[in-house]
């Protein structure tokens, strides 16, 4: 964001529903209105902050990826970026993708719970090659709670 912020461009990175905030108080605090959040109501909160502003290009990694690719198809954006997309529904994900969904889909009735990573896993599945004081650092930063259900 600061990268085209600093050459002139108007960016912005919502969060998912009911996400915002800091993530230090999400985590203490999970809303439960996420344990019911799907793809749907998460591309439909997308796409009316994307239809209120002026031609955007709209860039997504992992599920971000696919609520671009969703978006497009909706006619809403002039461009987008799906940087490594989730495979959309009927499509397998990989095993690297199980692997890293396993903690939260592994556990009993995982899909009507919200989740958060352990930063255990966080440390495994995504910052495993950064010291540790940046893999903290990211922790504190990004991660809070999700639906512990499979899209």
């Amino acid at each position: 964001m600061s990268r085209l912020t600093a050459r002139g461009h108007q960016v912005t990175a919502p969060s998912w529903p009911h996400d915002e905030g800091d993530p230090a108080e999400l985590r203490a605090k999970p809303p439960g209105e996420l344990a019911a959040l799907g793809v749907d109501e998460i591309v439909a909160h997308y796409a009316t902050i994307a239809r209120a502003m002026d031609r955007p290009i709209l860039v997504g990694h992992s599920f971000g990826g696919l609520f671009v690719q969703k978006l497009l198809d909706m006619g809403i954006g002039a461009a987008g970026v799906a940087i490594d997309p989730a495979p959309a529904k009927g499509v397998l994900p990989s095993l690297d993708a199980l692997a890293a969904a396993f903690p939260v889909v592994s556990k009993w009735n995982a899909g009507k719970k919200v989740h958060t990573m352990s930063f255990a896993d966080w440390q495994w599945g995504w910052m495993h090659t950064q010291p540790v004081d940046e893999q903290r650092a990211a922790f504190d930063r990004y991660v809070v709670p999700t639906p512990g259900r499979i899209y």
